[in-house]
């Protein structure tokens, strides 16, 4: 091919080139006018839609919002004009109903104004049972959910595991990423059982105060929001210290790698939960052991305290139930001592999958035993209220107690 026959074709280019940049100038001027023409009012040719439409749309949904508002508005005002209504005419009607009522009311002779406090008190006293039993059901569900999927994963789907599972071995290595469905699951269920444990306060309302500090003249109904300072302040550590520990752990995570400053994060973690574990379950033998003298009466009969007599079965169960909460905790304990030669001494040691998941199901198990102890007690307590009967038979109770060991009670 020659120089004049390139020079043929670079020019036939050049123009074919030309060529097309004056046709896009020209469709972009085309465009251009009829985006102006539908600002103008006129009508898009490509479009068959109304010049201004997305004015007309934005003017439509702001009317609907407007109109909606102004409705609720109506709404509102109406019902608090009319529950206003109802507040006024309801602080008549029950006065003038009382008046009705009095003309033909007897006051029974055996309701004093002792036997009404007594039972205003039961009656208190049975609504913070009732709360404090409910809450340390969903408690003890929520660990049971917290554990669930993240024992499926290390169990059925080793594939999801961490890198380091066979060197950890620990529910929190399992679920470090809260993106991950056990992750997330763990995180909120069990940040959910440590509120409902910490705020229904269990810890006065569904044990036994401690026999040994027992004293019926201080304490006639035997309850623990009666006790002497010290217990109650031990029982308020009980319900607060652990609670807290688990709620930073199933919140702060324990990472596999750390970066920056994450490292801060597996520090927090790897304290709060071992302290809020061993806090629980040692507060719970020393209310078994020192509190109900259940330990030492196991196989007994006889009365394990001069007050509360003898072993029933709900005892006897949490005496079981914290037996194996401590194997568990010492068996996982045991096993990371034995990890960490490795991970954090750097010691040549084997590890393996089936030791780490031993590892992972004590924990899993002790931290259910630790929820399901609370929840026996409740039993206990429920029970007790459902043989007292109602707030003015339990006065009935307290008064006679009070009758043979005090003297009668004044009242009207």
């Amino acid at each position: 091919m020659d120089v004049q026959e390139k020079l043929a074709r670079l020019e036939a280019a050049v123009a074919k080139l030309e060529e097309g940049l004056v046709m896009a100038r020209s469709d972009g001027m085309s465009n251009g006018s009829r985006s102006q023409g539908t600002e103008d009012g006129t009508e898009d040719e490509f479009s068959g839609t109304p010049a201004g439409g997305d004015r007309r749309s934005a003017a439509c949904k702001a009317c609907i919002l407007l109109a909606s508002l102004s409705l609720m508005s109506i709404v509102a005002v109406v019902l608090l004009v009319v529950s206003s209504g109802d507040a006024v005419l309801g602080t008549a009607a029950p006065r003038e109903y009382l008046k009705g009522a009095t003309k033909h009311l007897v006051w029974p002779e055996d309701i004093t104004t002792d036997k009404l406090q007594f039972a205003t008190i039961a009656g208190i006293s049975d609504e913070f049972v009732l709360r404090a039993s409910n809450c340390t059901h969903f408690a003890f569900l929520a660990a049971i959910l917290s554990t669930v999927t993240s024992s499926a994963v290390a169990t059925f789907m080793p594939k999801y595991l961490p890198a380091d599972f066979n060197e950890k071995g620990t529910l929190s290595n399992v679920s470090q990423r809260i993106e991950t469905a056990w992750g997330r699951m763990f995180t909120v269920t069990l940040f959910t059982a440590a509120i409902c444990l910490m705020f229904s306060n269990y810890t006065f309302w569904v044990y036994r105060p401690w026999s040994p500090m027992l004293d019926l003249r201080k304490n006639p109904i035997v309850k623990s929001n009666l006790a002497p300072a010290l217990e109650r302040s031990f029982r308020s550590y009980w319900a607060v210290v652990p609670n807290i520990g688990f709620m930073i752990a199933a919140a702060v995570p324990s990472f596999s790698v750390n970066r920056d400053l994450e490292c801060v994060l597996t520090a927090v973690h790897n304290v709060a939960a071992p302290v809020s574990m061993a806090f629980a379950v040692v507060m719970e033998t020393v209310q078994l052991s020192y509190g109900e003298n259940a330990f030492a009466s196991f196989f007994s009969s006889e009365p394990a305290t001069p007050i509360y007599g003898p072993l029933d079965n709900f005892q006897r169960l949490r005496v079981v139930l914290c037996t194996y909460a401590w194997i568990a905790g010492i068996i996982f304990l045991s096993i990371q001592v034995y990890l960490g030669l490795k991970t954090v001494l750097g010691l040549k040691i084997p590890t393996s999958y089936g030791l780490a998941l031993t590892s992972f199901y004590c924990e899993v198990i002790g931290m259910c035993l630790a929820f399901a102890l609370p929840l026996v007690a409740s039993y206990e307590a429920t029970q007790d209220f459902f043989d007292r009967g109602s707030p003015m038979e339990a006065a009935e109770v307290i008064m006679k107690f009070m009758r043979e060991h005090h003297g009668a009670p004044h009242g009207p």
